[in-house]
């Protein structure tokens, strides 16, 4: 397979990884919030903590059977995300 091919292969499958934490994250977030009349904007840490107030939604999540949100998801896109680039970053290097 061309390294540029891959590059962009990879840094897609990061991307894709990053959007499905996001879409999960609000769907879990989003309604934890407006149960508590609280702002979205309150829980973003949460996308990539899961200390606090975060690790305690998860837990009581978890303790009535709901699939909580976890942000390892996230991170992992991150991982996958950030190879891309490396890679992408060493082809232009070597070229």
């Amino acid at each position: 397979m061309d390294m540029q091919k891959l590059a962009v292969a990879v840094r897609s499958i990061g991307g894709i990884i990053i959007l499905v934490a996001l879409v999960w994250w609000y769907r879990f977030f989003g309604g934890l919030v407006e149960e508590a009349d609280a702002n979205l904007v309150e829980a973003l840490p949460c996308l990539a903590i899961a200390s606090g107030e975060c690790g305690l939604a998860v837990g009581l999540a978890s303790l009535i059977g709901i699939t909580a949100y976890t942000p390892v998801v996230f991170w992992i896109g991150v991982a996958v995300l950030v190879a891309g680039v490396v890679i992408s970053y060493s082809i232009k290097k070597e070229g």
